[in-house]
């Protein structure tokens, strides 16, 4: 089974591949100039089209910044629907390596929208309700189909409050305060996945064979900490 994934189609924005241009030209000017001082114009030289052109497709730069996490979302679900048939450790492989992938593809708007969302209350609540109802529901479902029960409703909302904070941490995090520290996207999302499916005891358990010590399993180790501080 491969734990890599297929990347979703730009048409997934709605508007084809210009707008994913002008979501990836407003990440590099974001990062250049700032969230603040960038203006539409600053965006639409980056882009290498006409400021005009921008408003047929967005309404600002907030609306930018709304419109990439909506593309975020729309390919999770889609990725979620994919994996239905696949068996749990190897679906939650896939999910973590789409996501850390596609983050770490879009780093600069992403560490824009993360910022910008910790004091713009109205984008934050924007951005958690969306997640709550198109996301973090259908992830709960399918644990609690794919479990068979074996976990109580309080264990599977538990589980699934985890998965942004490790989204977050190995698709923006580490990649900007500690990149020495990063482990391709499909060994990350291997180790994460082994983990949550078996825990830390189980594969203790399970010997040599079910924890090898590889370079991937030593990195995801050398991560671990960073993880624990970050769900304090």
């Amino acid at each position: 089974m491969e734990d890599g994934s297929d990347s979703k189609p730009a048409e997934a924005l709605g508007g084809g591949g210009r707008r994913l241009e002008i979501i990836q030209a407003a990440g590099r000017a974001f990062a250049t100039k700032g969230y603040a001082a960038t203006t539409v114009k600053d965006i639409a030289a980056e882009a290498g089209i006409a400021p005009g052109t921008i408003y047929l497709y967005f309404a600002g730069k907030r609306d930018i910044l709304e419109g990439f996490f909506d593309y975020v979302i729309d390919v999770a679900i889609t990725r979620l629907d994919d994996l239905a048939d696949l068996p749990l450790e190897d679906a939650l492989a896939a999910l973590f390596c789409e996501r850390f992938t596609l983050l770490r593809e879009h780093l600069g708007i992403m560490k824009v929208l993360v910022s910008e969302a910790m004091f713009d209350e109205a984008l934050a609540t924007r951005l958690r309700d969306d997640l709550s109802r198109r996301v973090i529901q259908r992830v709960a479902k399918f644990l609690t189909s794919r479990t068979c029960g074996q976990l109580t409703e309080q264990d599977i909302h538990a589980l699934v409050a985890m998965f942004p904070g490790i989204i977050l941490s190995q698709g923006v995090l580490l990649p900007s305060l500690a990149s020495e520290m990063v482990a391709p996207p499909r060994e990350a999302a291997r180790a994460v996945a082994r983990v949550l499916v078996h825990g830390i005891r189980g594969m203790q358990q399970g010997g040599d064979d079910a924890c090898p010590s590889t370079p991937a399993s030593e990195a995801f180790r050398s991560q671990c900490g960073l993880w624990l501080l970050l769900s304090l």
